[in-house]
């Protein structure tokens, strides 16, 4: 009787030992089995418009003809390594063929505008002038790429569940005026 007994206490207390170590898992609606996680969408073309800018802004502080190479490998690399860190490899590269292809059709047509205007006068300096005509082309072509780019190709789609959550926040606030001030405390939640 006594090992009855024993046997039983044993029993009892390795199940709720059981019990303590395996806690149950939730069960899940079956609705939201396999549903998908709701997203939305980040902008990150100002980064796109950073390097942009700061690319432009080296090319032209130069002022060689060596820092107009540079300006275009910078602004054609430069949006496609945006994308490349975000981890869009296909829109990195989709950026470059914006690029390439808008900023050789804008060079070609910028020198031939500038070459049929000056064939009404005969000076001798047309291929001058098809250059420049050429540079203002590809310019206007790499700006409307990058429009392109930063406004269709620089999203993230973000899970909401990974999402950051704001965080309530309070700071002590002060105001000094003449005659009197205030103190107080703001916050947002």
């Amino acid at each position: 009787m006594r090992s009855r007994v024993f046997a039983a206490a044993v029993a009892l207390v390795g199940s709720l030992g059981d019990a303590q170590t395996l806690p149950e898992a939730p069960l899940e609606a079956p609705s939201e089995i396999g549903a998908p996680t709701p997203t939305h969408r980040v902008w990150y073309g100002w980064q796109t418009l950073i390097v942009a800018g700061t690319s432009t802004a080296a090319g032209l502080a130069v002022n060689e003809t060596a820092s107009y190479g540079f300006w275009g490998v910078a602004l054609v690399v430069g949006g496609a390594t945006v994308h490349w860190v975000h981890g869009h490899i296909a829109r990195g590269f989709a950026s470059i063929g914006l690029d390439l292809g808008l900023g050789l059709a804008g060079a070609g047509l910028g020198a031939l505008i500038r070459e049929s205007s000056d064939r009404a006068s005969d000076d001798g300096s047309h291929a001058t002038h098809a250059t420049f005509g050429a540079l203002a082309g590809v310019s206007v072509g790499l700006g409307v790429a990058l429009l392109i780019d930063v406004a269709a190709l620089a999203y993230d789609d973000v899970s909401d569940a990974t999402a950051p959550r704001r965080q309530a926040w309070m700071a002590p606030t002060m105001r000094l005026a003449r005659g009197g001030g205030m103190l107080g405390v703001a916050g947002g939640f």
